[in-house]
């Protein structure tokens, strides 16, 4: 779990807040569920971690992970999320 956590706190400290991704607005957050599918490079990755880093009510509480992060070679969706949610993560937006 550190790793991830690591993970995305590399990512946001990269983040820049001066150009919001395209579809920043359009983002439907009150899902429980939010996935973004595309080619590579056009901005998704950018675009959730603008969304946790900048509108996320409880950044602490967020967690951005990718399906091809080594972690998961060993380790399922399922048993993060209840891993995150021992951590005091949240599983649904707010």
């Amino acid at each position: 779990m550190q790793e991830l956590i690591s993970f995305q706190n590399n990512l946001l400290a990269q983040l820049s807040n001066n150009k919001f991704r395209y579809l920043y607005d359009q983002l439907k957050t009150n899902e429980r569920l939010l996935g973004i599918k595309g080619l590579r490079g056009i901005g998704k990755t950018t675009l959730l971690l603008q969304y946790l880093a900048y509108t996320y009510p409880h950044q602490e509480k967020g967690l951005y992970v990718t399906a091809d992060h080594p972690y998961f070679y060993t380790e399922s969706l399922f048993g993060l999320a209840s891993q995150w949610h021992s951590y005091g993560g949240r599983i649904a937006a707010d």
